[in-house]
């Protein structure tokens, strides 16, 4: 006869995941729930100390530090829910990558006045699906017909975030191997309440294994990611309702507003009569390929920004591609080499005071940097572009010809404008070492 376990049978599901970080009195953050499954772990490191912020009789206000009304229409500060410390979790797998059929399922909640920062320890690796391998590719009886549909790894998010509450999601990118299925959902809430949260999310992927010849191989990849407004909390309930009138009653409104839906998908199940042979060896003769379809790219990655703590990054960004040169403009400064060379200064590149010199003798510190940073992007092929949609949300697209020019890039954009590395610590930059 069997012998009973003693202990409870298990109700997790594999590959699930629960994150709620409270803020305990006076203002210490700790995982009120911290849960997971195999093959997703979570490991807390090393927590990031903020400072302080000075007294408001001392300083000028900021958006951040915004002054705001409570429920009593008494005014509080930002201070009195500023957390002493921001926590760094590890979004990690067993084996370092997703194998095909894969399930990762997370779910967060932040409450009032907390931070987060969500890193991994290193690109999040894709594996070949099994049903990707042809009958003609394996000795052995193939016991999966040639019509099956491949076996994705699949990955999703729902984070919902309390007013003064921020998130900092940056991981390493996703490396999608040769013959990989990999479909990706987030879903970030946030609240109604002028009392906004901040929100932050780097969502990248690189073309795979480019040392063995793996270029945009994929089998298929997409990604999605959505930030909607939440609807307040319902009002308290009323006394007794009069009898009903002719006009019907006025329920309260519960429906979530959709701010962003930036989605990517490579790979396809429709092929185009255009296509060349080599764009449907490319593709596996459905769709338009990856390797057409990203050109040159060996890096592609998408920057969300919301709410009043990345407010400092996201106009930086706006701030340098207005500055960025245009062709046809006054002060369009730089001379290419032709192809696989870099930009260089021109000499006759015409100062804001209107006469001729070398413009790297005048410049600031700031004027410097971005110059050698448009050289930067020159040799290393980096495109990107910025623009702010619905509510206030800064959407930032780059690109880059080698993985590593690109994550160079971001880091030097990051690292010269610090919010990210003083709001969040060192945790927040591990993406772009």
């Amino acid at each position: 006869m069997p012998a009973t376990s003693p202990f409870p049978p298990s109700s997790s599901t594999p590959g699930t995941g629960h994150i709620h970080l409270a803020l305990q009195p006076p203002n210490h953050p700790a995982f009120e729930t911290l849960a997971f499954s195999y093959p997703l772990k979570l490991v807390v490191s090393s927590a990031h100390t903020l400072s302080p912020i000075p007294p408001s009789s001392s300083r000028q206000p900021t958006l951040e530090q915004e002054r705001h009304e409570n429920e009593n229409g008494e005014k509080t500060d930002d201070d009195a829910i500023r957390p002493s410390e921001v926590p760094l979790l590890f979004l990690l797998t067993y084996g370092g990558g997703l194998l095909a059929g894969d399930t990762i399922s997370l779910s967060l909640t932040l409450d009032p006045g907390t931070r987060l920062t969500i890193a991994t320890q290193g690109s999040t690796k894709v594996f070949k699906s099994p049903s990707s391998i042809s009958p003609s590719q394996s000795s052995a009886p193939s016991t999966v017909p040639s019509s099956a549909p491949p076996t994705p790894s699949t990955q999703t998010l729902t984070a919902h975030l309390a007013p003064h509450s921020a998130l900092w999601l940056a991981p390493d990118p996703v490396q999608p191997f040769k013959d990989s299925h990999f479909a990706q959902v987030q879903t970030f809430y946030i609240p109604f309440s002028a009392a906004a949260a901040s929100l932050g999310v780097l969502d990248w992927l690189t073309c795979g294994r480019a040392a063995r010849g793996e270029i945009w191989a994929l089998g298929s990849y997409a990604s999605r990611s959505e930030i909607y407004l939440s609807p307040p909390p319902p009002p308290p309930p009323p006394p007794p309702p009069p009898p009903p009138s002719p006009s019907g009653p006025h329920p309260h409104t519960t429906k979530k507003k959709l701010l962003v839906r930036d989605a990517i998908k490579l790979g396809g199940s429709s092929r185009s009569p255009a296509l060349s042979q080599q764009e449907a060896q490319n593709s596996g003769g459905a769709g338009i390929g990856p390797q057409t379809a990203m050109h040159d790219l060996a890096l592609y990655g998408t920057l969300l920004l919301a709410g009043p703590v990345f407010a400092p990054l996201a106009s930086f960004f706006r701030t340098e591609f207005a500055a960025l040169p245009r062709i046809g403009g006054r002060e369009w400064e730089w001379e290419w080499e032709g192809e696989g060379g870099g930009a260089t200064v021109a000499s006759n590149y015409q100062g804001s005071g209107g006469g001729h010199g070398n413009a790297h003798a005048h410049a600031s510190r700031r004027e410097q940097w971005r110059r050698n940073r448009w050289e930067m992007e020159g040799k290393r092929g980096v495109l990107w572009t910025v623009a702010t949609v619905r509510g206030g949300v800064t959407v930032v697209k780059f690109g880059a010809r080698e993985a590593e020019g690109g994550r160079g890039w971001l880091g030097e954009m990051l690292r010269e404008e610090g919010s990210v590395g003083r709001e969040f610590g060192g945790g927040g930059l591990m993406c772009v070492r």
